[in-house]
């Protein structure tokens, strides 16, 4: 492949990874981010501050940071929220974008959600020290992940081959 093409292919991905970004913001962004509360005992968390009260980026949502995107508007970039006593299971899905999650040291159960794939551009998922069962998700070797913490749960079997591809770290 001539040099020309992969500048090409470079500028593209430039400008397509912002938009990407904005597709998931406002509404389906705020509807998973519900969707983590109401799965993990929101109101038992030690610190739910300003959840389910407007917009995450607008009005501060604890352990949710924001970031503007070149074209405009804000997106969750990280969730936050260790140590805060979150229970019960992970949700099947989460539509955000462009995101680094740490739910370390909370009382999560369950599985890995096979649904979480669906997430663009998810570089970091700290899970440690959590009640996880289950095996390692295949597809989530998909999703292009950097570093993935999942020590001191009880999660069981080998890691799939596919996952050394991809990750940078794994825990």
């Amino acid at each position: 492949m001539p040099v020309c093409v992969h500048w090409r292919i470079l500028v593209l991905f430039a400008l397509v990874f912002p938009i990407w970004g904005q597709i998931i913001t406002g509404p389906l962004q705020r509807q998973s981010l519900v969707r983590l509360y109401e799965a993990t005992n929101g109101d038992n968390w030690l610190n739910n501050d300003n959840w389910l009260v407007g917009e995450p980026c607008v009005n501060n949502w604890y352990g949710i940071e924001c970031d503007n995107y070149i074209l405009g508007g804000e997106g969750v970039t990280f969730i936050q929220l260790q140590r805060n006593n979150l229970s019960g299971t992970l949700p099947e899905s989460l539509l955000l974008a462009n995101l680094e999650i740490n739910l370390e040291e909370n009382n999560i159960g369950g599985t890995l959600p096979d649904g979480w794939t669906q997430m663009l551009l998810v570089t970091t998922i700290i899970l440690t020290d959590n009640n996880l069962v289950g095996t390692l998700p295949e597809s989530w070797a998909t999703m292009n992940l950097l570093d993935l913490r999942l020590n001191s749960n009880q999660l069981t079997g080998t890691i799939p081959e596919a996952y050394g591809r991809y990750l940078y770290f794994l825990q």
